[in-house]
């Protein structure tokens, strides 16, 4: 493994008996995010929509850092891009660079899946890696029930 290569920290998805573009009304309503997860006060987008729209994350216990979406395909997917240097110190300690992606893909004739990719550059390399790995299984429960929340 190279040092600062970006590798996938978690991918997890789920079907829906919903259409796609009922899926995607509410998988890109960046402004409610935090309605889906329950660590997050609030998600208000600062500025712009679509790419460059910056969000602000708000944590229960007042954390705040940005994002920013640097790809958007309307319909399908989204990318946002954390601004790490607004990350708390832990985190900010943690990674380099930390990248989201949100993707709304039909099944069947009236289905969906929706998928969250997280993908990481970590500091420290392969050394904290596997630390990383563990954390982000003990992260999985939570994306569960984001995705839970996604489908009410």
């Amino acid at each position: 493994m190279v040092m600062g290569m970006r590798r996938q920290l978690l991918s997890i998805c789920r079907e829906y008996d919903r259409p796609t573009a009922a899926m995607w009304a509410v998988v890109s309503d960046l402004d409610s995010y935090a309605d889906h997860v329950e660590a997050l006060a609030s998600t208000p987008v600062l500025r712009g929509s679509g790419v460059g729209a910056v969000r602000q994350c708000v944590t229960t216990s007042d954390q705040r850092w940005q994002e920013t979406v640097t790809a958007w395909d309307d319909g399908r997917s989204y990318e946002i891009e954390v601004d790490t240097s607004t990350y708390p110190v832990v985190l900010r300690g943690v990674f380099r660079r930390f990248t989201g992606v949100w993707r709304v893909e039909p099944v069947g004739e009236d289905g969906s899946r929706v998928c969250m990719d997280f993908i990481a550059d970590v500091r420290g390399g392969c050394l904290l890696w596997p630390l990383v790995r563990l954390a982000a299984r003990a992260t999985r429960k939570d994306l569960e029930a984001t995705l839970e929340s996604y489908g009410a």
